[in-house]
């Protein structure tokens, strides 16, 4: 082992550049600087064993606290570091002496003048939306009864539609060349024509979904006069029974990650449902009980997520997962209930984005079990449906069960049942409106 000087007052410290299993080494590396932390013992002449481990000892404490100090100094220097990144690198002193430089005028503004220019300003955009969606409506209802008044022909195929009735958003082949960027749209569009969108449980080749996109290519020229009449009207689009869907501008269609076309249907959006239904109080009540387990319980809170997803702010709505408690087969109560899972569990809730988004949270988290308890559930939705806040005009039951009246051997009975009483065979689907 090579030696070197002792510093002065050094005692038995010595630095040196080799490391070896008396010694300790300890490197920190970071920009600019290269901490190296070593410790080693230095003897004199003879030496014993307990000399030895009391000198590793003393040295080991001696070099962490060393460690510790150059640590210390290093995040000193990198904060300092990061300072002068601030000033040198983005020219913190330059830019705020460059608007400390720009010349300011006062200038004093009326809040009510404000106000009415705004109102001013909003008025006009609702109002032009909604004179163009009247014109719209009027529209389809005259092409329509055109269409069936002088309908004198057998309906063909999509095929033989010309290129101005039919071009289909998932086609890309009918769209090529015609479609151009635009920074309004955030995508290529084309403002010479619409699209039709068929969702992918219409058959393609029926009757009416070749009569629908014929007759609504007439809708092309008011989408257009729209367009023109209102420089802030983005998309135009008709939604119609055969779940068809015409969209100006024209554009090809979304696609997920695999590459495949998005599917859309209008007869299961919000705007479509809140146009046909009105507003309305919905109560979907979900058998929780251990007979649902498996795929039926994730059929069930599919349907119940489906169900909330067309719903709007105007409607209100709440979820009742309905079981009980019940002994197993050694006489050990397992305790469920029969709750509503909104954050108001007396009453109903509006169907806001926050709502509805926190309804499907709770749906897919609840887990199949306890007994069938479907009488409970029902109490709550008759009760809810009473409630106030509602809107007081179509009430809609919607309840998902698998029907089955038993809850497998493990489940002998809840509190207070007789387990010779009949069960009802309850349908597997079923709706209830009342109003």
């Amino acid at each position: 082992m090579e030696r070197i000087n002792t510093p002065p007052g050094g005692g038995s410290i010595a630095y040196s550049a080799a490391v070896d299993s008396i010694g300790k080494y300890w490197q920190i590396s970071s920009f600019p600087l290269v901490i190296r932390c070593e410790a080693r013992p230095s003897m004199d002449g003879p030496y014993n064993t307990i000399g030895i481990s009391y000198t590793r000892f003393i040295l080991r404490i001696y070099s962490v606290l060393h460690c510790i100090l150059e640590i210390q100094l290093l995040f000193i220097i990198m904060s300092l570091t990061a300072e002068d990144l601030a000033s040198d690198g983005i020219k913190k002193d330059f830019s705020q002496a460059y608007l400390d430089s720009a010349n300011y005028t006062f200038e004093r503004k009326d809040g009510r003048d404000i106000v009415e220019q705004v109102k001013q300003e909003l008025g006009d955009y609702f109002s032009k939306k909604k004179k163009a969606a009247e014109i719209l409506a009027q529209k389809v209802k005259e092409i329509y009864e055109d269409f069936i008044k002088h309908k004198k022909f057998k309906t063909g195929k999509l095929t033989d539609l010309k290129a101005k009735q039919y071009r289909d958003s998932d086609i890309p082949e009918q769209l090529a060349g015609s479609l151009k960027f635009a920074p309004y749209y955030k995508q290529n569009v084309s403002q010479e024509f619409s699209t039709i969108k068929i969702a992918d449980e219409v058959p393609r080749e029926e009757e009416m979904t070749v009569d629908t996109v014929n007759f609504t290519a007439k809708l092309e020229d008011t989408f257009k006069e729209n367009a023109g009449n209102d420089e802030f009207l983005r998309w135009q689009y008709f939604g119609s029974t055969a779940g068809i869907v015409r969209i100006y501008p024209g554009r090809e269609w979304s696609t997920n990650f695999a590459g495949f076309y998005n599917d859309y249907d209008p007869r299961v959006r919000p705007w479509y449902i809140a146009a046909t239904s009105g507003p309305k109080d919905v109560v979907i009540v979900l058998d929780c009980s251990l007979s649902m387990k498996g795929e039926k319980f994730s059929i069930a809170k599919g349907v119940a997520k489906t169900v909330i997803n067309t719903l709007t702010k105007q409607d209100y709505v709440n979820v009742v997962c309905a079981r009980a408690s019940h002994w197993d087969q050694v006489g050990k109560l397992h305790y469920y209930g029969t709750t509503a899972l909104s954050c108001q569990q007396d009453t109903m809730v509006p169907a806001t984005i926050a709502h509805r988004k926190d309804l499907k949270e709770k749906i897919q988290k609840l887990k199949a079990g306890g007994t069938s308890e479907l009488e409970k559930g029902l109490e709550i939705a008759y009760d809810l449906l009473k409630s106030n806040p509602r809107t007081g005009c179509q009430s809609v039951i919607v309840f998902v069960t698998d029907g089955q009246d038993t809850d497998g051997e493990n489940i002998r009975c809840g509190p207070g049942t007789n387990l010779l009483s009949p069960q009802p065979n309850l349908a597997h689907t079923s709706q209830s409106a009342f109003g």
